[in-house]
């Protein structure tokens, strides 16, 4: 069976045109946010997209890292943030954003010691060494056992659309970015007001 590429388990993002340019001060609050929050998406899915295609391990632990990075940055922004969102499915997505967190948590802790241990084991001799890998060894076990949690939280995200859910909400609350186009792009003037 070939591999499967992330674009068949995931789905591209399409980003609305405004997320990369740089914030101005005169963007009304609820467009910033809305950048802030999409920044954070397209992390998780160029994560995501280094995750599923990681060609060896080390790849796969920096993107798992980069996966929950995004993610933080997304919930602290909605977080900091909420009274720009409506409440009821800000909360939903959240709560599964979260889980999806939750499900990489120990593997990314597990992945943290691994490299601790094989960094100290490196310098180490005799016993000191020995007992160094053993620990590494056993930190490569729990590893590779929380390996199918980690799955599952990427595989619910998967079948729950997340992702796709995260974009189409913060590209059209409060404002539908994809209209918001000005000076040269945007509908925006120094004064904050839609031209």
């Amino acid at each position: 069976m070939p591999p499967r590429s992330p674009s068949q388990d995931f789905p591209r993002v399409r980003l609305p045109e405004l997320v990369a340019r740089p914030i101005a001060p005169h963007w009304p609050l609820g467009i910033a946010a809305q950048v802030v929050a999409l920044r954070a998406v397209a992390g998780m899915s160029e994560a995501l997209d280094l995750l599923l295609d990681s060609p060896g391990p080390d790849d796969a632990v920096s993107a798992l890292h980069r996966l929950r990075v995004s993610a933080r940055r997304l919930r602290c922004t909605m977080d900091d943030l909420a009274d720009v969102w409506p409440k009821k499915p800000l909360r939903r997505l959240r709560r599964e954003l979260t889980e999806l967190t939750r499900g990489t948590g120990r593997a990314r802790d597990l992945d943290v010691e691994k490299l601790r241990w094989a960094a100290a084991s490196a310098d180490a001799v005799d016993d000191k060494a020995r007992a160094l890998r053993w620990l590494w060894a056993q930190a490569d076990g729990a590893r590779r056992a929380e390996q199918p949690v980690v799955q599952e939280a990427l595989e619910r995200a998967k079948r729950n659309d997340l992702l796709g859910r995260l974009m189409a909400f913060f590209a059209s609350q409060p404002f539908d970015l994809d209209s918001v186009v000005t000076d040269d792009t945007l509908n925006l003037t120094e004064s904050g007001v839609a031209s």
